[in-house]
């Protein structure tokens, strides 16, 4: 799996996998690690689309 390391406003981020129309976001809290995002291929292309066309039809707050 292809992975590149950025930054977001100086926030250390990691983006993962081929350019794609779809993305999984995992957002952690203080002191976590953004490596405890990475999802196994296979696992991870079900479940994000799934939790994609979840959310389009459900509203999200935070």
């Amino acid at each position: 799996m292809r992975e590149k390391r950025i930054s977001i406003d100086a926030i250390p981020a990691a983006l993962y996998g081929e350019p794609n129309d779809r993305l999984h976001l995992f957002v952690h809290v203080k002191f976590g690690c953004k490596e405890a995002g990475e999802i196994p291929t296979d696992f991870g292309k079900t479940l994000s689309w799934h939790y994609l066309q979840y959310a389009k039809k459900h509203t999200i707050t935070v």
